[in-house]
């Protein structure tokens, strides 16, 4: 049995490996024969409670080999990796044909101008206003009352010029849902504070004036929360808020948002890249890719 997992580790000879995956297995009373990683782009090679964990970096740089050997019936694992070096490698030739196949068919979407762009979008810092147009935008199509849309979705920047429709793939290229969910005020609170309590949990807003104070205690750090029109966030309050799945379910530590009410509506498609979920009978919460997340405004939150 093989687990796959979007979790990473980072090790080093002195004090070995720490992350995600490592908790993961060591946490497991069941164990697989085997766990391939991912997400910290780093190379794992590690036997943690018994389980070998193999990560190969990222972007085809490295191949993560795992040799199950069985000798005298007895069976060790060996793992190891090999640098891809791309002068010493050849193409396969049917995989090419198949590839270019399928890259003639799709050129004439991705080429497709869609917009012409007077000023750059970059995703620079933690705040940008690429990623507060996105936000606005989710808002906008979700009919939602506050948006939250982790950093880490957004993969890329718009230059000046013409945009064609691969340019706009490349800058939201999960093919996520946004999900409405009803909350209170407090959990829309506990969701902000998580938001500014940690490096990895970054977010834009849509739809609310957020005032943060860094230098407060962890939970303690949002000092005011209205909505766009000067209203209070009252705790006992219900406000519709509209995130990316992958946060609906909890990643990258939005715990509190994990199993809340979402609410049923009609799709409504932004791009290709990003459709509005479409609901369900059963109120479940679609499956699809989840990510990783960065940068969220460390001192203030911005009135849409």
């Amino acid at each position: 049995m093989i687990l796959v997992a979007h979790a990473g580790a980072f090790c080093d000879r002195e004090r070995g490996c720490a992350g995600d995956v490592v908790d993961l297995a060591n946490a497991l009373h069941e164990r697989p024969d085997l766990i391939v990683s991912g997400h910290t782009h780093s190379l794992v090679g590690a036997m943690v409670n018994g389980i070998p964990i193999i990560q190969a970096r990222t972007a085809g740089t490295t191949l993560g080999v795992v040799d199950f050997v069985v000798q005298s019936g007895a069976r060790t694992v060996q793992l190891r990796a090999e640098t891809v070096w791309t002068d010493r490698e050849q193409a396969d030739t049917a995989v090419a044909r198949v590839v270019e196949q399928y890259r003639r068919e799709t050129d004439r979407l991705v080429n497709r101008s869609i917009v012409a762009l007077a000023v750059p979008l970059r995703r620079q810092g933690d705040q940008y206003p690429l990623g507060n147009m996105i936000a606005d935008a989710y808002r906008e199509a979700a009919r939602a009352d506050v948006v939250l849309v982790n950093n880490g979705g957004i993969r890329n920047g718009l230059e000046p010029g013409a945009i064609s429709w691969g340019n706009v793939f490349e800058v939201l290229p999960f093919q996520n849902f946004i999900v409405r969910l009803s909350v209170s005020g407090a959990v829309l609170r506990r969701a902000l504070e998580h938001a500014v309590g940690g490096s990895d949990t970054h977010a834009h807003v849509s739809g609310l004036r957020v005032r943060v104070d860094p230098a407060r205690p962890e939970g303690q750090r949002v000092t005011a929360l209205a909505l766009e029109d000067g209203r209070p966030v009252e705790d006992s309050a219900r406000y519709t808020l509209a995130v990316p799945d992958f946060m609906a379910l909890g990643g990258s530590g939005y715990a509190m948002l994990r199993g809340l009410q979402s609410l049923r509506h009609q799709p409504q498609p932004i791009g290709r890249s990003v459709p509005v979920e479409r609901r369900v009978d059963d109120g479940s919460v679609p499956q699809t890719e989840r990510r990783d997340d960065a940068g969220f405004p460390t001192r203030r939150g911005r009135r849409p």
